[in-house]
């Protein structure tokens, strides 16, 4: 399960947006299936074939306009619950229950709080829902949130243990960073098979593992065809101190190259990071010395074998290592060696597996630092 959180001003633009027919039409039979009341006294009733919001919205104002402290800046919470396509059908009871679920584990919400904040949860589809709150509680008090995001995490994981749906990545911070919607429909209209950001990430991790320099990361960023600008030091004009990469393109509507750092498309593609790894003998060695593509059978059959002795020594090497950054520079250029395996086979399974074994590269965030009870203010 996925939940992504937006922050609003203006709660009835987002009343009618989600009782609307949405973006090409795609909500159907929007209904209330949880709230600070029961739904049958938040759903709105139909006047002349349409649902008279003016209701609805006014009770989620009224807290708002009632505060007695200074309003929190935008004020509407948002956030969106989605299950994988392959998930059990869950009931209108049960997205209720994982609503409130996620409302109390962000500290909107608290057990037997009369006074606490106003939201409902509005379904239109069967896959997900959508939660709205009015942060002002209704004794002029306003929430307190910190760390929301990691909380709804915490929360879709809960739920994919208690209704048996696919498990998603946990709250420790290292997955790769998503792809927005709107780089997810750009990228549709354009026929792209995925975002940039994911092409790019994985060029750059091919690129990394067949280089020994800066120098030669860049050459073969430019064979695969993709476009570099260094940063240069203002001290010594010479020497590079970060890069950027972008796709052919991919530019913004004013017709500007939209790029990407590499520290942003992954922590371990940062100019730094790359350095130290080139720098340590330890490591993997690359299976090829280019990222080109294999072309015959005994090519492939070559990159393969050298790429399972890496694994093979890296794992070693992973195992007698307590050391939590040389384990973590050793899964980074094991991930490396799986990119450019992928690459030079071309089998799309084990660009899979080389996405998901990079998490494994990446030092978790400590989750108890950053869930503690979020309680009114």
């Amino acid at each position: 399960m996925i939940g992504k959180i937006t922050r609003g001003s203006n709660v009835g633009n987002l009343i009618v947006y989600l009782y609307g027919p949405g973006r090409g039409s795609v909500h159907e039979n929007p209904h209330v299936v949880a709230g600070f009341r029961p739904p049958s006294e938040l759903e709105p009733l139909t006047e002349g074939g349409a649902p008279n919001l003016r209701p609805l919205i006014s009770l989620l104002r009224q807290p708002l306009t009632a505060l007695s402290v200074k309003p929190i800046d935008q004020p509407v919470w948002q956030c969106s619950l989605r299950a994988a396509p392959e998930d059990p059908w869950l009931s209108d009871e049960q997205w209720g229950e994982i609503a409130r679920e996620t409302l109390r584990r962000v500290g909107i919400i608290r057990d037997a709080d009369r006074s606490g904040c106003r939201w409902i949860a509005i379904r239109h589809a069967d896959d997900h829902v959508h939660i709205v709150a009015a942060l002002a509680r209704e004794d002029g008090r306003t929430p307190r949130l910190w760390n929301d995001r990691l909380k709804v995490r915490e929360a879709c994981s809960a739920a994919e243990e208690s209704h048996g749906l696919r498990r998603t990545a946990p709250a420790d911070r290292t997955a790769n960073r998503r792809a927005t919607r709107a780089e997810d429909e750009k990228s549709a209209r354009q026929g792209r098979k995925e975002p940039p950001r994911q092409t790019l990430r994985r060029a750059a991790t091919t690129a990394a593992t067949g280089a020994a320099s800066p120098e030669e990361f860049f050459a073969h960023l430019d064979e695969a065809g993709v476009l570099v600008g260094k940063r240069h030091s203002t001290r010594n004009p010479s020497e590079v101190t970060g890069y950027k990469i972008g796709l052919p393109g991919d530019t913004t509507k004013d017709g500007q190259q939209i790029w990407f750092s590499g520290g942003r498309l992954a922590p371990e593609l940062s100019l730094p990071k790359l350095l130290q790894r080139w720098s340590d003998p330890a490591l993997p060695a690359n299976p090829s010395t280019s990222p080109r593509a294999a072309r015959t059978p005994h090519e492939r059959e070559v990159v393969c074998r050298a790429a399972s002795q890496a694994v093979m020594q890296a794992a070693h090497r992973f195992q007698w290592s307590s050391s939590p950054q040389v384990r973590s520079d050793i899964a980074a250029a094991t991930t490396g060696v799986l990119h450019t395996v992928a690459h030079t086979t071309g089998n799309p399974r084990l660009t899979d597996i080389a996405d998901l074994y990079a998490r494994a590269g990446r030092e978790p965030t400590d989750e108890s630092r950053h869930s503690a009870p979020t309680p009114a203010a």
